[in-house]
């Protein structure tokens, strides 16, 4: 995995990864064995409208096998990052899960399965060459680049002292990866996100549109534009979200 960082880009390897075909019978047997042992798991898709394409071999369908296997083996109880960048990707993914599971069995499920919204306040696209990236694999010409970032907001986890109809085995569930930040509504984060960061890169694309850039870097010759987009962002949508949610997160809070 390629990693850039604001002095350059430097290159992790990430193992153990196994990779398998929902396509192939013997690989999609072994996605289903892995959900039922699973206790975190991420979906990370072009869309949410992936999440039942493929019948059999579809993301809804392999998970509610696996959670159907997790109801008969008494397995863990397991949460799973829904990652579309869509403000309701958990509800759309729970809903096609349970599509695929009968009804009689769906309680079941859902005592042993939470689905979680995710706030990721990056953006990012396929590099154009990747002749100076590590390949992801020996062989291959497809490159991972991500950026040096790991503050990711996701849904609360409910556990029985919330209240409400949870399973008493909830009450001991850790989060395996720590740095996740929980929170009990994600609206104000997603909209600082849409009209914050999002809103912040397009009209710096904008501008770098028509001042002949191919690149939105390019703009670093430019810090009078910088200056422009970063008053944009503080002065009018950082403003407003300010307002609006006052005293919810120290995020919004004027600076």
């Amino acid at each position: 995995v390629n990693v850039g960082r604001d002095d350059g880009i430097d290159t992790l390897t990430v193992r153990p990864v196994e990779i398998y075909s929902p396509r192939v019978d013997d690989d999609r047997a072994s996605l289903i064995a892995a959900v039922a042992e699973a206790t975190e798991m991420a979906t990370a898709l072009p869309s949410v409208d992936f999440y039942g394409a493929g019948g059999a071999s579809s993301v809804a369908q392999i998970l509610a096998g696996g959670l159907l296997r997790k109801v008969e083996q008494s397995g863990p109880p397991a949460v799973v990052y829904a990652a579309e960048n869509h403000t309701q990707a958990a509800e759309l993914l729970r809903d096609a899960v349970l599509a695929a599971v009968p009804p009689e069995r769906q309680d079941d499920v859902l005592a042993k399965v939470q689905f979680l919204d995710t706030i990721i306040g990056k953006m990012s696209g396929a590099p154009e060459e990747a002749s100076d990236l590590q390949p992801l694999a020996p062989g291959l010409d497809r490159a991972y680049l991500v950026e040096a970032f790991n503050r990711i907001y996701i849904s609360h986890i409910r556990r029985p002292d919330d209240g409400g109809d949870v399973a008493p085995e909830w009450a001991d569930f850790v989060r395996g990866i720590e740095v996740f930040v929980e929170k009990a509504d994600l609206a104000p984060f997603a909209e600082a996100k849409l009209y914050g960061h999002n809103a912040g890169h397009a009209l710096a694309a904008y501008l770098a549109h028509a001042l002949g850039f191919r690149r939105i870097d390019e703009l670093r010759g430019r810090p009078d534009v910088i200056d422009f987009v970063r008053a944009a962002m503080v002065e009018e949508s950082g403003a407003a979200l300010c307002a609006r949610y006052a005293g919810v997160d120290p995020l919004f809070t004027p600076a």
